[in-house]
């Protein structure tokens, strides 16, 4: 038979299966499909290896030494009818778990517009299928999933996306999900896989991404996702690390990658507590009319140079944009050191492109402000932006009294700027 398959009944034939979960293997394909596992109750890799055995699949290996599972066949979680399929890599049993796939690795969405028979998503049964990689609650936990190639980009990573709705041109989907925690994704040798993330969830929390060729996040819009996170995470090599619509991300290194942030079409991104370094370029914007924002970012040297490109979309002129801000602290005493709370501070800035900055202090008599550092404006040289950087000029008002810091400029984030009142 191609097609050889595992399945529990109520009473279950193999204990730890959920009721009704199965695990198939097609010979035609060379394909490893998972079902019915729940991301309460999921797949784990020593059951699933304990399948191949049982099966005389011959297609996963096992390295007890390293904990290391090596499968030499596609891996498919889940399929696009509606049902649930979960597996999760790294357990607090075995915490350095790593997957090895010779081949692509498919996290299924549960609807794809024009291979669906069903015309309406909306009406169609909403399966979930996830890869888990790591455990929230557990920092301990450090798996890997590793995508094994001979040549560069031969197999990928699909995320909400199959192989067969890349190619057709069919990214127009519904569901499919990642998890990261703690953990990483990466490429096995010298040759990169890729990676296809849509999905309806998307969490990368402290984890590792890197050897990935592509574009990340191409087809990914966090507007259409249930969970959407991006933090403390570090893209290390990738040749397209952030791309998509609107964007936000913490906390994250993005380093050695040719483009850290890539806009496919109405980019809005937002970075914040960040750091850039050793990247070709920082950012490549062109279609749209926003572009990268960065709070309190550390941005280092490129080996190329960001792009900022003026394009048009029908009668509209879009114009991308860099702005740097970052925050800073003023502190108001009187003239015996006492901090001075309900002062009025008001920071206007050197020209009109930034509408000025009010708030008062607090009752230690401080007061953070977050204020525009530089702002990068793309001209007809894509090279060449326009560059406007702020000065400030600090009002701090108490009662009828008041002060004055002047040429204050924002480069050095949570910068604490003092001033005494006489």
């Amino acid at each position: 038979m191609n097609i050889i398959k595992i399945a529990t009944s109520l009473m279950g034939i193999f204990a730890g299966l959920s009721v009704f979960a199965g695990v198939n293997y097609n010979q035609v394909t060379n394909t490893i499909t998972i079902e019915g596992y729940s991301e309460k109750a999921p797949l784990k890799l020593k059951k699933l290896y304990q399948l191949d055995q049982i099966n005389d699949w011959k297609k996963i290996t096992c390295d007890k030494a390293t904990d290391t599972y090596t499968i030499d066949a596609h891996l498919k979680i889940g399929n696009n009818d509606g049902t649930d399929a979960c597996l999760k890599i790294g357990t607090k049993k075995n915490p350095t778990e790593t997957l090895i796939v010779k081949g692509n690795v498919i996290v299924s969405p549960y609807f794809i517009h024009g291979i669906n028979k069903r015309k309406d998503w909306q009406l169609a049964p909403k399966g979930t299928n996830l890869l888990i990689i790591g455990a929230q609650e557990n920092k301990l936990i450090k798996a890997s999933l590793k995508i094994a190639c001979e040549k560069q980009g031969q197999y990928s990573l699909y995320v909400g996306l199959t192989p067969e709705a890349v190619k057709k041109g069919k990214t127009w989907t519904h569901g499919g999900g990642l998890k990261i925690y703690n953990s990483t994704l990466t490429s096995e040798g010298k040759k990169m896989g890729k990676a296809f993330i849509n999905g309806q969830v998307f969490v990368l929390e402290n984890a590792v991404i890197s050897k990935i060729a592509g574009s990340l996040t191409y087809y990914l819009n966090p507007k259409y996702t249930s969970e959407f996170k991006i933090k403390d995470t570090v893209f290390d090599n990738l040749e397209n690390a952030i791309s998509g619509y609107k964007v936000k991300i913490s906390g994250c290194t993005i380093k050695n990658c040719t483009t850290a942030a890539g806009d496919r079409g109405g980019a809005d991104f937002t970075f914040e507590n960040c750091t850039f370094k050793n990247n070709v370029c920082n950012w490549y914007l062109r279609y749209t009319s926003k572009g990268v924002t960065c709070i309190d970012c550390n941005i280092g040297k490129t080996r190329g140079t960001s792009q900022y490109r003026i394009s048009k979309r029908k009668s509209k002129t879009l114009t991308p944009s860099f702005t740097s801000k970052r925050h800073i602290t003023i502190k108001v005493e009187d003239a015996q050191g006492n901090p001075v709370s309900g002062a009025a501070v008001v920071a206007v800035a050197n020209n009109q492109a930034v509408d000025p900055v009010k708030k008062n202090t607090d009752k230690e008599g401080k007061v953070i402000l977050l204020l525009t550092e530089v702002i990068k404006t793309a001209t007809s040289a894509p090279v060449k932006p326009k560059v406007e950087e702020f000065t400030y000029k600090i009002t701090i008002t108490t009662g009828n009294e008041n002060a004055f810091l002047t040429k204050i400029k924002p480069n050095e984030s949570w910068k604490e700027f003092k001033i005494t009142l006489k």
